[in-house]
């Protein structure tokens, strides 16, 4: 019988094992075969937004402990209570950071960066301007709501608009930048406010803050074009927000951490307010799980991720390398001011060199 192409269409003894279909199918494209997607204007906006108020958070950072004690608060005669300038951006970017993680859930992750870079603008003009040491304290705790959204978010929304094979290119770029700032904000910083005053850095920080705003602001606007749900989401969800536990929160922490904070620098242990804070912790903790577990529909702070002990690891691994970091951070530059002539640049460069 003749073969017919149906008959040549069908697998003999004669066929090869794997067939050029099956070849194709086991064919891994080559990278330039891939359509590879690029990064487009709105991810570039959004990157180089938060690229450049992260830069300003660190140098800023870097500024102010290379500097809050020997030049601003001796020109402000409040040596005594310098310490609050470092430690009111760390109470408020503490108090905040479980806030922007809840509201970038909710709301999409654009509204709490804008309103974290605004924020920033408004604490360096508040800085700006003081002429009071605990004005100057105001500034810093408006400072802290500010950083605390970026250093939160800036990793989260560089993984939503830049393609994922670029995320660690541009990962390593933020790392870079910060790293930049922290390292040119102690000698740069101290060379502008030697200069001029210690005013003017904050001015400086201002405009770059304002301009990083200006940009979110640019990328923000396509976002809502493009409806991407992970960055702008539609407000018709904050009547679910948790608003007693976005209440209690704050107080949770802040209660503690202040505690803390006055008994090692401004009042004695034994001194009542320091006793009330610490006395309201475990109160407002029996709250909080309470509201969390059994009154909340879209809880700020599900009790079910404290279930497991490798969570509970790391978050007390992450507390104390935090804790010892800012230890150092704070204190070297002191340090070298005790140990250096007062005329010395050394204080101004030992941060960079820690940095760097």
């Amino acid at each position: 019988m003749p073969s017919t192409a149906d008959d040549a269409a069908q697998p003999n003894e004669h066929s090869p094992l794997l067939s050029s279909e099956a070849d194709s199918l086991n064919h891994i494209p080559s990278t330039s075969e891939q359509n590879v997607p690029t990064v487009n204007i709105r991810g570039i906006f959004h990157a180089c937004g938060i690229l450049l108020a992260a830069f300003t958070i660190s140098f800023d950072v870097s500024y102010c402990i290379a500097n809050y004690s020997r030049r601003i608060a001796s020109d402000l005669s409040e040596l005594s209570n310098a310490p609050w300038i470092p430690l009111a951006g760390t109470l408020s970017d503490a108090v905040s950071q479980p806030l922007y993680g809840y509201f970038a859930q909710s709301l999409g992750r654009e509204r709490p960066v804008i309103f974290a870079s605004s924020t920033l603008t408004l604490a360096f003009l508040t800085c700006f301007i003081s002429v009071w040491l605990w004005q100057l304290v105001v500034g810093r705790i408006i400072f802290g709501i500010g950083s605390s959204g970026i250093s939160l978010l800036a990793i989260v929304m560089l993984t939503d608009v830049i393609p994922l094979a670029s995320v660690p290119l541009w990962r390593s770029v933020l790392v870079i930048g910060q790293n930049l700032g922290l390292m040119s904000g102690g000698p740069l910083g101290s060379y502008i406010a030697a200069t001029t005053n210690w005013h003017v850095p904050f001015l400086i920080e201002s405009v770059l803050a304002t301009c990083a705003t200006t940009i979110l602001l640019l990328a923000f606007k396509r976002v809502v074009k493009e409806t991407t749900s992970s960055l702008a989401r539609p407000l018709t969800g904050l009547n679910r927000l948790d608003k007693l536990g976005l209440t209690i929160l704050p107080l949770l922490i802040l209660a503690p951490v202040a505690a803390i904070t006055l008994g090692e620098n401004v009042l004695a242990w034994d001194h009542p307010l320091v006793i009330a804070l610490l006395a309201m912790f475990i109160p407002l903790l029996v709250v909080f799980v309470y509201v969390e577990g059994k009154v909340a529909v879209n809880p700020l702070l599900p009790p079910r991720i404290f279930k497991s002990w490798q969570t509970i690891g790391v978050l007390i691994c992450t507390a104390l390398s935090v804790w010892a970091r800012n230890q150092l951070d704070i204190h070297i530059s002191f340090y070298a001011e005790v140990r250096n002539d007062s005329q010395s640049k050394f204080a101004d460069w030992v941060l960079a060199c820690q940095f760097f």
